[in-house]
């Protein structure tokens, strides 16, 4: 069954190869909205791609800060906002977004 140019491909294999491409065309997107976003509005593509890759990353934030503050549980909501936005840098950065000795090297 080798060579067996009609052999079905498991539902896996599928869902995998689907999830690729879906993932390539949203790239190219990004890449295009980043690119007219720059030439518009007249600034850099380094900050556009920064400020577009700040907000997709703080967008999972939005549920879980509503869904705290409907509990009133502010302290989680004081955590989640400030510890995801203190987090992104430091890893940016290379982990040395949070270190005092970082500044004065």
């Amino acid at each position: 069954m080798q060579g067996n140019p009609h052999r079905k491909r498991s539902l896996a294999t599928i869902c995998l190869l689907t999830a690729a491409a879906a993932c390539a065309i949203l790239a190219a997107g990004f890449a295009l909205t980043c690119e007219a976003l720059t030439e518009q509005t007249g600034l850099g593509a380094t900050f556009v791609g920064m400020l577009l890759g700040a907000v997709a990353t703080s967008l999972p934030e939005v549920p879980t800060t509503i869904a705290a503050v409907r509990l009133a549980r502010y302290e989680m909501t004081f955590a989640d906002a400030f510890g995801t936005n203190l987090f992104d840098p430091a890893f940016v950065r290379g982990g040395r977004g949070l270190s005092w000795r970082s500044h004065f090297e």
